[in-house]
């Protein structure tokens, strides 16, 4: 559903930061060319791309519907919870045994990718970047 209604939007996202998204378009027809000169099974290439995306698709509802005030209440509130999250983890961790990535994630979902926090964050500052109101370089 997101991607239907970031499609609606999709000149507002090419103003915002279109060359991440001309990226992500060379990215997805390299992907596309590359499978059909490998042969690989459609569902494959279908698995992959979706896991490919996701993220961008995240980040470009952050950057479309989400304002600064919105992305900061969410921020404060994952930041409190990550006191939570440290102290669950290391339970599941050390008490239950869970040492695996699918289990080791504390309150958050499998600790083998990116948690809400980290993922938020990451969308958020690159959304400032892009806004021009941020630089890579502190001072």
């Amino acid at each position: 559903m997101l991607l239907y209604f970031e499609a609606k939007y999709i000149k507002e996202i090419k103003n915002r930061c279109a060359p991440l998204l001309y990226i992500l378009i060379a990215l997805f027809l390299f992907l596309m060319v590359g499978a059909g000169i490998n042969y690989v099974k459609p569902l494959l290439v279908f698995g992959g791309i979706r896991n490919l995306c996701r993220y961008f698709i995240l980040f470009f509802g952050v950057i479309l519907f989400f304002t600064l005030d919105d992305v900061e209440k969410v921020i404060r509130f994952y930041f409190a919870t990550q006191m939570f999250n440290v102290l669950v983890g290391i339970y599941k961790y050390f008490v239950l045994g869970l040492f695996s990535d699918d289990f080791g994630g504390g309150i958050f979902w499998g600790g083998g990718g990116l948690n809400p926090f980290c993922l938020l964050l990451l969308c958020f500052y690159s959304s400032l970047y892009f806004a021009k109101k941020t630089t890579l370089r502190n001072g």
